[in-house]
């Protein structure tokens, strides 16, 4: 009870644990009721089950704490099988590097624990962190997993490269230039380029704003068609409409699987396929791999975005 009071505090209400063996052994997880309803649960020695569903996520999840195999070719041999054969995905640890210490002088540090996630709880939960906890009179660092998002101000214009290909992109670009040009004949090219930018930007966003809910959007309406034809005749008309829809429908795809592609900077791609999927858990992954959560200025760790921000602009 005292380490549950000492991790959790009053925010990890909920809990769930397998007593050690003298000093060995031993599982605890904890959660916070307001974000996670368990529904049902399974406890052994050696492994704590719970199953539940994070508030506002649909889909029931199930979080498995395993104690794993203690002799040093038992442990690569059982997380290469865990992650071969299940692709789940090792997140970043935060807030330090090795999670077990053997408390000597001569110390040994190891990271021993860690959450390994499926690409669909990744895809639901694209900002949670695995972050290190102190480690007080244990060998053991608890680890939280954490939906943690950092507001690091405006987002850095990307182009994209489907733009190139859609019509009335040339003309906008060759009209934004041209107007700013005549508007100021003193204006530099980069302040002509930040012009364009902007105008791109603009067009975009009006253009394909919310291109996944056009996607669904697309879908039920082909879907609505599609029954109502299993019942009766459809006109003509209907068809048509069910073709330019189905046209429509597939250059969406294309177009997000495009976006994806491009922030995933994935170099091979089967003819065909969508794989959209896979090249989001890409760009998450890569998003992840270069994140910086914290910056170490004059000696002390800083995890503020605004100091961060500052201090690298101030750097530069």
């Amino acid at each position: 009870m005292a380490l549950r009071r000492r991790v959790g505090g009053c925010l990890l209400e909920g809990c769930i644990f397998s007593p050690a063996v003298g000093s060995a052994g031993g599982l605890l997880v904890m959660w916070n009721d307001n974000e996670f309803k368990v529904s049902s649960s399974y406890l052994s020695s050696r492994i704590i089950a719970i199953f539940g569903k994070f508030k506002n996520v649909v889909e029931e999840c199930v979080i498995i704490n395993i104690y794993g195999p203690s002799t040093e070719s038992e442990k690569d041999e059982f997380l290469q099988g865990i992650t071969g054969q299940t692709n789940l995905i090792d997140l970043p640890l935060v807030g330090g590097t090795f999670t077990w210490c053997n408390n000597r002088e001569e110390s040994t540090w190891v990271r021993l624990d860690r959450f390994l996630i499926s690409g669909n709880f990744l895809t639901c939960c694209p900002n949670v962190v695995q972050r290190l906890l102190p480690r007080s009179i244990s060998d053991h660092n608890p680890v939280s997993l954490e939906d943690s998002y950092v507001d690091w101000g405006p987002k850095p214009f990307r182009f994209y490269n489907y733009l190139l290909e859609e019509e009335g992109f040339e003309d906008l670009v060759k009209s934004s230039m041209v107007d700013l040009m005549e508007r100021n004949n003193r204006r530099g090219i980069l302040s002509i380029l930040q012009g364009t930018k902007k105008s791109i930007r603009n067009w975009s966003s009006r253009k394909f704003n919310g291109i996944s809910d056009s996607i669904e959007t697309l879908e039920g309406r082909i879907n609505e068609v599609e029954l109502k034809a299993q019942g009766s005749n459809l006109s003509p008309q209907e068809w048509e409409q069910v073709k330019q829809s189905r046209s429509n429908l597939w250059r969406l795809y294309r177009i997000e699987e495009s976006v994806w592609f491009q922030r995933a900077r994935t170099r091979w791609i089967k003819g065909g396929d969508r794989n959209t999927r896979f090249f989001h858990l890409c760009a998450l992954n890569r998003n992840r791999r270069n994140a910086i959560t914290s910056l170490k200025i004059n000696g002390t760790v800083v995890s503020d975005p605004s100091l961060i921000k500052t201090h690298i602009s101030d750097f530069f």
